[in-house]
């Protein structure tokens, strides 16, 4: 029964290093991805310690990895509460920031004591585990601050976010209350032989720390978790890759080896050095595109699609050809239930919905005017994409600059704000938009791209949103001389209608003129 604890020990450990990896690669900058690489390197310091543990041969040694173990999950609850703090934007709050102090000065003292009696005094037999650490008295402390206080706070704080949240963050939060409970649950069942309580129980409950290693990535493959969807992807690109290449080599020497060697081992290493290098470029690219079709579907024909459309967009000049060509494109490439495109009429200077599919132009104008034109002007203040299931947060954010606002003008303002963006955010979720993208040229807005949401029902990721942004940015200026060219031809029909009633006319009067003269002459002659 002991390999299948110090296994999953070196299990656990190992996933929680690769992921904490993949976290920090894919933003190393961001203070969430950092918090969370802290977290994870905590969690695989405990893990790999209670690995090496359980293969102790002798008490001394077992006693020293027992320490090592308590003083890498000393730092797991400090590190799981900043993190959530700060992915929950509860940090700058002063309770938070006093308990984050507070706990932060608590871990230093434990981790400092780790490696004394009063934190781990002994170790002991208990089941099958020849050393079994027992509790120094500061443990006691420990338990009761962190486990019970500091954990059982953000436990709290995750609960209340997850009710007040709707859409794609709750079912994150949902994810992370599940794995917080496994997770921690799952560790906490060591703490049975710690204290004799249960004593022939072992703690099988250790496996499903790794559940939260497991979770953590479906969460953020299915639903824009921390956003490393790609580097996940691309990570396995690069172990594939290396991995066909290791395999050229090992081929290359058993060949040449199964020959007698026919070829010197220094002439066939370099050859296979040469060739590997451009093996390696070949298959990256090869993978990398099996990858992009076959598991990343909407990113890569989304990705392909505005390279297509690069090339189109400057060959299509009719508005209305134009304007199909995008709805088209991005149903096709997005999936979408939905889609629609609204633009600035040159004349009367107002929004009008140009084309849509499957929305109705009454609820879109509806939309446009309500609040006094409050979604254009917001568009055109913040001159970025609005996503529905992020409005909560914007609302959020908006609250604490309530809060924090020093005349009652800018707290009116803001006020005023909040409320448009709720009621926004509720006619979107009647129409069924996911979200407005701006189309803005030199800064100023004269159109807004409609999306639904996707068939899939996934989330839109961040590289969607960043590859639409590229898209709106090449589709406002091909739009805008769309309409241009739209206006010139409108005017130059206005000139020539008026050019034939004009020029018609005048040659109508030359010729009565001329009939009138000719009569005249009739009428000498008689």
């Amino acid at each position: 029964m002991l390999p299948f604890f110090y296994i999953s020990g070196f299990v656990n450990g190992t996933s929680f290093a690769i992921l904490g990896l993949l976290v920090l690669l894919n933003d190393p900058k961001r203070k969430l991805n950092k918090l969370y690489f802290l977290l994870s390197l905590a969690v695989t310091f405990w893990a790999i310690s209670y690995g090496i543990w359980l293969l102790s041969k002798d008490k001394e040694t077992a006693l020293f990895w027992a320490r090592m173990l308590n003083f890498g999950s000393a730092f797991i609850p400090i590190f799981f509460c900043h993190w959530v703090f700060n992915l929950l934007e509860f940090e700058e709050e002063k309770r938070n920031k006093i308990i984050l102090i507070l706990g932060y000065l608590a871990t230093l003292v434990f981790a400092i004591s780790a490696f004394t009696p009063y934190y781990v005094n002994r170790v002991e037999p208990e089941l099958f585990f020849p050393y079994w650490p027992k509790p120094g008295i500061l443990y006691h402390f420990y338990l009761l601050l962190f486990w019970f206080g500091l954990l059982g706070y953000t436990f709290y704080c995750l609960w209340k976010a997850y009710k007040k949240s709707s859409g794609y963050k709750q079912i994150q939060l949902k994810y992370m209350l599940i794995g917080m409970i496994l997770g921690f649950g799952g560790g906490a069942t060591n703490y049975l032989l710690w204290y004799n309580f249960l004593p022939q129980i072992a703690p099988w409950g250790n496996s499903l720390v790794l559940a939260w290693a497991i979770i953590f990535p479906y969460a953020v493959l299915r639903y824009r978790f921390m956003d490393i969807r790609w580097i996940l992807g691309r990570t396995g690109i690069y172990a594939l890759s290396f991995l066909a290449v290791l395999l050229y080599t090992f081929c290359l020497f058993f060949i040449n080896q199964k020959f007698g060697t026919v070829i010197s081992p220094i002439i066939i290493g370099v050859f296979a050095v040469i060739t590997a290098i451009l093996l390696f470029l070949y298959l990256f690219r090869f993978f990398e595109r099996i990858a992009a079709k076959y598991f990343y579907y909407t990113f890569y024909t989304l990705q392909t699609t505005l390279a297509n459309l690069s090339k189109k967009l400057n060959q299509t000049i009719g508005l209305d050809k134009l304007t199909t060509l995008i709805n088209q494109s991005l149903l096709d490439s997005l999936k979408l239930d939905k889609v629609g495109i609204i633009l600035k009429d040159p004349e009367k200077k107002t929004l009008q919905p140009q084309q849509l599919v499957n929305l109705k132009e009454e609820e879109m104008s509806q939309i446009l005017q309500k609040e006094q034109g409050f979604l254009p002007e917001y568009l055109q203040k913040q001159k970025k994409p609005l996503v529905r299931e992020e409005i909560p947060f914007l609302i959020e954010e908006i609250k604490r600059k309530e809060e924090k606002s020093r005349s009652e003008r800018e707290e009116k303002e803001q006020r005023e704000e909040r409320i448009k963006l709720s009621s926004l955010k509720e006619e979107m979720e009647k129409a069924g938009i996911a979200l407005f993208l701006p189309l803005l040229v030199e800064e100023e807005l004269m159109g807004i791209i409609i999306l639904g949401n996707k068939l899939s029902q996934e989330a839109y990721t961040v590289q969607d949103l960043d590859l639409l942004t590229t898209l709106t940015s090449q589709t406002a200026v091909a739009f805008n001389n769309a309409l241009s060219y739209s206006e010139i031809e409108k005017r130059k029909a206005d000139l020539e209608k008026f050019y034939k009633l004009t020029v018609g006319r005048e040659l109508r009067m030359i010729e009565l003129k001329k009939e009138i003269e000719r009569l005249k002459k009739e009428k000498e002659k008689l």
